[in-house]
Parts: structure tokens; sequence; C-alpha cells
């Protein structure tokens, strides 16, 4: 598996939009110390042209890398999960559970939820404030330039979605900042 031995995440196309649209997924990417592996499944989910071009510049830079489900019992697995969840969640998730991998998603849907308690638990699913958090504490990363992305997004609304992002982004903002917190007695801040 790719990674070198490194413990493995495997992306959900909600955590990779954020992260592209944020403009650090190769900071987080680079900084973690994690093996990134995305299933061709949510990379089929990334839609936007300009998200695409990221994406792909990551994955030729080997910061991410690309898995298939190839093996019988990830098949099986994804294909009941098929019934419930998207595409990408099924195929994170199946690969996640039988190459005891992390799934990094934000997602918080009932079904997706219950489907993650069963098959990898709630401890194998990462959140990209709890990813931030650990980008900002290797320094990598700071609140200010993180702020400072979502204020340049701010600058560039045009539509209602924009606009949704840009709420969102400041809730994750404030998840980053308690998990900065709590990981070293204050908010880290270079």
């Amino acid at each position: 598996m790719a990674g070198g031995g490194r413990d493995s995440i495997v992306i959900d196309a909600n955590s990779a939009i954020d992260l592209i649209k944020l403009n650090v997924l190769h900071v987080v990417t680079e900084a973690s110390g994690y093996a990134f592996l995305i299933t061709e499944d949510v990379t089929s989910e990334i839609k936007w042209p300009s998200q695409r071009n990221v994406l792909q510049k990551i994955l030729n830079a080997d910061l991410v890398f690309q898995v298939s489900l190839n093996d019988t019992k990830e098949l099986e697995l994804y294909s009941e999960l098929r019934a419930t969840l998207d595409s990408g969640e099924a195929a994170s998730l199946a690969y996640a559970r039988y190459h005891n991998c992390y799934m990094l998603s934000d997602e918080n849907d009932r079904a997706f939820m219950r489907e993650v308690r069963r098959i990898i638990t709630e401890r194998r699913l990462k959140r990209n404030p709890e990813l931030l958090g650990e980008t900002i504490r290797t320094r990598s990363l700071s609140l200010s330039d993180l702020k400072r992305r979502i204020d340049n997004l701010r600058n560039e609304i045009l539509t209602q979605r924009d606009a949704d992002d840009i709420c969102h982004f400041e809730n994750v903002l404030k998840e980053v900042e308690k998990i900065s917190q709590k990981i070293d007695g204050k908010i880290l801040d270079i």
C-alpha cells in the first residue's frame, strides 16, 4: 500500500472539496505525517474543473494516492453500503474497513454515521477541523493563515452557495480553535 508504513487516511469528497476550497489540501498532506488516499469513486465526485485540476496536481505530486476497490470483500461491502450511501462514501468506508485506514469526512448524515459506527468505529473517523488542528500543531499552517484564507473566500462571494461555504468554514474555524486549545492548552498562532 502507498504510504511507506505510515497511518493512512482515505478522503471523502466533502473533505477533499473543503480542503481544496481553503487552498490547504497540499499543506495538510505534506505536514500531517499520514499517507492520504482517495478512491476512484471520490475522484469522480469532484466535478468542478478548478477543483479537479488541484486534485490532479496533488495526485501527480504523490501527496495523495488514488486507490481502487479490488478485493471481493471490499466490493461486497461497497455494494451493500450503496443502498444507503453515495458512491464515494461507500467506497471510502469499504476501503477504510479492509485496509485499516482512517476515513476523513465531515458528513454527519444519520445513515453515514450509523455505517461508520458499524464498519470502522468513530475512533477511525477524522474530521477536517481535527486534521487542520493537527496541521497547525506542526506549524505548517497557522490560525491566522486559515482565517486569511476564509477572508479571501469571503471577498469572492458570488452565489448563495459561496455564502453558505463561508458560514461552514467559519464553523470549521471555531472547531479548529477549540481543538488547538485542547492540544496545547492555548491557540497556536504563528
